[in-house]
């Protein structure tokens, strides 16, 4: 039997054993920044509408059986906002796919809280007889690029000489296709190479290190490692661990939790990349920072959240900051791109970040959360010419009102915004980019490379 039939089925045979709805009494809370929020009447009667909408959704997924199984925990305000479980216990396991990312980057947060690593450091350097490659000039990657997704580094499949096999086996990175920190592309191989980084620095196994710096510290009794690429997609979580992981991340980044990380490694984690621009207080940044993505309205941080998902797997933990709140959801859909399951999700996250908003009467409304358009001014900032390293190949960029065109060779081509500093060109899986340091504009990215502002 597969590996992948055997994590899929852990979750299914214990839904078998322990079905119903449970409810947890052993979830920790997070330290409260300030008093509870007092609801006027209107108030409380949108936080039991917003409520009544997860308890439908929630019995109409499992009574259709395209979701059999969810647990949904939502804390913020001082109390638990939502907690239900159907077709599972708070205890049961499931796998969370790519939302161990996220905890693989606290247990590399841990290590540079104990002195043991540098995010600006080369990753290279925690490698040793193991191999990274990089263009002559080009910056090395460090383990900040790695967790930010910014190393250059594809997704695996669009670069088949990269090596994530046994770790018994060296590491060999082949050139990036992008210099690093200059270019957000989402890659499972950025967090398996931290796994191998993790494994260095402990002298232990990936599994082995998680227990020591994460799980047991947190009391994740329920959390364990798999067979899926380790330190991208390999944990197994149960709706308490991912509970008490949240918690312990909004305390450590609501400085509340100094003993766990300190202030100043818990302020790396809500970093903002180097390649984005400064945003105005208007514009909405929408970014991947070191295992979370981002929103973020001006200078203020509005939510930090990962999913994973996969054939059988839907999980997530999004937390709040400003609102001292998260939300934790797992739940086992049978096919990922459904219609109807991708209602569900969607459905799920919008529900739940409005009861945060309405439950700490925010005059943000986290479930309407969308990244900016960029402006007229921003738009007319990227206009202008850019050159490779070579000097041969140029690309002129004009805006168009609210649009940019861009022409390479022979004619110009829109480019569709995505966020403030990324767009869509002819390719819907490459987003072209444009690359700030220091807040100052220095280039622009596609597929084919850098080019550097003339």
């Amino acid at each position: 039997m597969s590996k992948f039939r055997t994590i899929y089925l852990i979750p299914m045979l214990l839904l078998y054993f322990f079905p119903g709805e449970r409810r947890s009494d052993r979830i920790t809370h997070p330290t409260m920044l300030r008093p509870a929020t007092v609801l006027t009447d209107r108030q409380k009667a949108e936080v039991q509408y917003l409520r009544s909408q997860l308890d439908g959704l929630i019995a109409e997924a499992s009574a259709r059986q395209y979701v059999p199984a969810t647990s949904l925990f939502i804390y913020a305000n001082g109390e638990v906002l939502y907690s239900k479980s159907i077709g599972a216990s708070y205890q049961t396991p499931f796998w969370i796919a790519s939302t161990t990312k996220p905890i693989t980057s606290l247990a590399i947060h841990r290590l540079a809280h104990l002195g043991k690593l540098n995010l600006d450091m080369p990753a290279i350097d925690y490698l040793p007889g193991h191999r990274i490659d990089k263009k002559p000039g080009d910056r090395f990657i460090t383990i900040r690029s790695l967790l930010n997704q910014t190393s250059g580094i594809p997704y695996e499949g669009r670069s088949p000489n990269i090596n994530i096999g046994p770790r018994e086996k060296p590491l060999w990175i082949p050139t990036p296709l992008y210099p690093a920190d200059c270019h957000y592309e989402y890659s499972n191989a950025n967090y398996y190479i931290l796994a191998r980084v993790i494994e260095e620095i402990t002298g232990k196994s990936y599994d082995q290190a998680m227990k020591q710096l994460v799980f047991e510290p947190l009391h994740m009794d329920h959390s364990t490692t798999s067979g899926h690429v380790p330190g991208a997609s390999n944990i197994t979580s149960s709706g308490e661990d991912l509970t008490r992981f949240a918690a312990a991340v909004l305390d450590s980044v609501n400085n509340t939790n100094n003993d766990f990380l300190d202030p100043d490694t818990a302020r790396e984690l809500m970093q903002i990349p180097e390649y984005l621009p400064v945003a105005s207080p208007r514009e909405t940044l929408f970014y991947y920072g070191p295992g979370w993505w981002f929103f973020r309205q001006g200078s203020g941080t509005l939510a930090m959240y990962h999913t994973g998902i996969w054939n059988g797997v839907y999980s997530e933990v999004a937390i709040f900051p400003e609102h001292d709140g998260y939300m934790v959801t797992l739940s086992n859909p049978g096919m990922m791109r459904s219609d109807a399951v991708n209602s569900f999700r969607s459905r799920i996250a919008s529900l739940g970040r409005a009861l945060v908003s309405a439950a700490t009467a925010s005059p943000v409304r986290l479930e309407s959360l969308q990244p900016s358009p960029p402006g007229r001014d921003r738009l007319a900032q990227y206009a202008g010419r850019y050159t490779d390293a070579s000097g041969r190949t140029v690309v002129d960029i004009r805006a168009q009102g609210d649009r940019l065109l861009q022409k390479k060779y022979a004619a110009y081509t829109s480019l569709t915004p995505h966020t403030i500093n990324e767009f869509f060109g002819s390719d819907r899986w490459n987003k072209d980019q444009f690359v700030f340091a220091d807040g100052q504009l220095i280039g622009y990215s596609d597929i084919a490379g850098f080019y550097s502002r003339k």
